[in-house]
């Protein structure tokens, strides 16, 4: 498994285990918005959600990054 795919995992699996109020709200309705809003996190959530949010964006910003400079192997 590569180091991203670990990381991913780790990140997931911390994200729910430690913030499992931050996915508990359904976003369908006016309510749910406001209740998805309304969560607040203890800084342990924090760090747990922030790590999943650089984990799962570090492909598609890398992506996109070698899209606009081109390969830098050439």
């Amino acid at each position: 498994m590569s180091r991203l795919g670990v990381s991913l995992f780790v990140s997931l699996v911390v994200t729910a285990l430690v913030a499992p109020g931050a996915i508990a709200h359904g976003v369908d309705t006016v309510a749910g918005h406001a209740a998805e809003d309304a969560v607040i996190h203890t800084a342990a959530q924090e760090r747990a959600l922030d790590a999943h949010t650089r984990s799962v964006g570090l492909f598609p910003a890398m992506r996109a990054a070698v899209a606009v400079a081109g390969d830098v192997t050439d």
